[in-house]
């Protein structure tokens, strides 16, 4: 594979992030930027000026960072997302700040029905709208060792109505 240098920025590295956490997880090497590069950027919604300055923190695939794998091996990763019935939106839903890891107890006590909770256990990550995420107490905020532990967030259940600590999830 050859790639044409850029002459005003060389190789032209750019960031690939992870589309779960959107943690830096690679380089990607665009060399010089011509029309067919530019097509393609233009098509993924950036505009890019032709031997211009690489994008930075593309989303390239829906393949998890190395972080994020290790995350769903030891419990099932909830993002909370902004509600919409826009189906592009639904593709790559609005992320609210909400990101934790919790355990599969979790997932088989809090979410119903039956055929979405053994969906969550397969696919590890689910999208999780703001009512559902607040009704369910989870942590807002900073992506930070509490949050992002296997323990599910102690909640006082005297607060949420029995019917109301069900939440139906978007599978990813």
């Amino acid at each position: 594979m050859n790639i044409t240098l850029s002459k005003e920025h060389g190789v032209n590295p750019g960031l690939e992030n992870c589309f779960f956490c959107n943690e830096p997880k690679g380089v990607i090497l665009y060399g010089a930027i011509g029309m067919k590069k530019q097509e393609a950027l233009k098509t993924a919604g950036l505009s890019v000026e032709p031997d211009g300055r690489a994008p930075n923190g593309l989303v390239m695939d829906l393949e998890p960072c190395a972080k994020c794998k290790g995350y769903m091996k030891q419990g099932v990763i909830l993002i909370s997302v902004r509600s919409t019935d826009d189906p592009e939106e639904q593709k790559n839903p609005y992320r609210t700040g909400g990101w934790v890891v919790v355990k599969d107890e979790y997932i088989k006590r809090a979410v119903t029905p039956k055929a979405l909770v053994k969906e969550l256990l397969k696919k590890r990550v689910a999208f999780i709208p703001d009512e559902a995420w607040d009704a369910l107490g989870l942590p807002r905020g900073e992506q930070d060792e509490v949050a992002t532990t296997r323990r599910a967030p102690e909640h006082d259940r005297r607060r949420v109505p029995r019917s109301s600590r069900k939440v139906r999830a978007k599978v990813r």
